[in-house]
C-alpha cells in the first residue's frame, strides 16, 4: 500500500460511530461522507451531520446502506464485524 492510500473497513456496530468520519456506501458506491451525529442503539440507522454541502441525513441498514471507516478513526477492531 502506498503511503497516501487509506484502507477503510466495513463497520457493523453503527452505534459505536458517533463523532466518527465515515463513508456511506450502497451497492459498492460511496453515497456520502461525513461525521456520524447520532445512531440507533441497535445499529439499524444513523444520521450524518449537516455540512457546507449537504443537510443532516438519515441512513438505514435495511435499505442496503453500509458504513465504512478508516481504521485510525473508527472504534477498536474488536467492535467491528
Amino acid at each position: 500500500m502506498k503511503p497516501h492510500q487509506v484502507m477503510v473497513r466495513k463497520q457493523v456496530g453503527w452505534n459505536l460511530l458517533i463523532n466518527v468520519w465515515v463513508e456511506i456506501r450502497r451497492n459498492g458506491r460511496v453515497i456520502r461522507t461525513g461525521f456520524v451525529e447520532d445512531a440507533m442503539p441497535d445499529s439499524s440507522a444513523l444520521w450524518i451531520a449537516a455540512d457546507a454541502n449537504d443537510p443532516r441525513q438519515l441512513f438505514e441498514a435495511f435499505e442496503g446502506f453500509e458504513v465504512w471507516v478508516t481504521p485510525q478513526y473508527g472504534p477498536a477492531a474488536s467492535a467491528s464485524g
